[in-house]
This record gives structure tokens, C-alpha cells and sequence, in this order.
């Protein structure tokens, strides 16, 4: 019973000063500032590095499939079975 009326007392609170919690006029989308060109900079050179980062990975585990690929190729063309089914 308690914790209900903590968790809507909290709300209440937040519910009342939600002026304070409004975005800036950034975040609403002002358009040719200075600010806005910057962060879209950022969101794009950050895109850049995630996508990098992912190729990267999976260049690596491509890597590694195709030279485990050769050495089971490999091992397979060295095994030898004698007429008796043994290696």
C-alpha cells in the first residue's frame, strides 16, 4: 500500500513540473542553426563507426569460415582408408 502511493505521489510530482522537462528548441527541429547541422555531423560520423565496427566483425568470421573450410579440405584430401574401412 505504501509503495503505491510512493510511486503516485512521484508521478503526481512529475505530472506538476513538466514545464521544466520540455525539450529545447533543438530537439523541436529548428532548422539552419549551427547546433543542428553539428549533431547531424555526429549521428552520421557515429553511424559511420557502428557500421564499421559491424563490417569489421563480419569480415573476421567470414575470415575464419573460409579458412577453416580450406584446412577440413585438407585434412579430408590427407586421410587415407584402407580396404578395411581403417585410416
Amino acid at each position: 500500500m505504501k509503495v503505491g502511493l510512493r510511486w503516485l505521489g512521484t508521478f503526481l510530482l512529475l505530472l506538476s513540473i513538466q514545464h521544466a522537462a520540455e525539450a529545447c528548441p533543438v530537439c523541436y527541429g529548428g532548422d539552419g542553426t549551427t547546433t543542428v547541422s553539428g549533431m547531424n555531423q555526429a549521428i552520421l560520423f557515429l553511424l559511420g563507426v557502428t557500421g564499421t565496427v559491424l563490417a569489421g566483425i563480419s569480415t573476421f568470421f567470414l575470415y575464419m569460415w573460409r579458412r577453416i573450410r580450406i584446412q577440413r579440405r585438407m585434412i579430408s584430401d590427407s586421410i587415407v582408408i584402407n580396404a578395411s574401412g581403417n585410416l
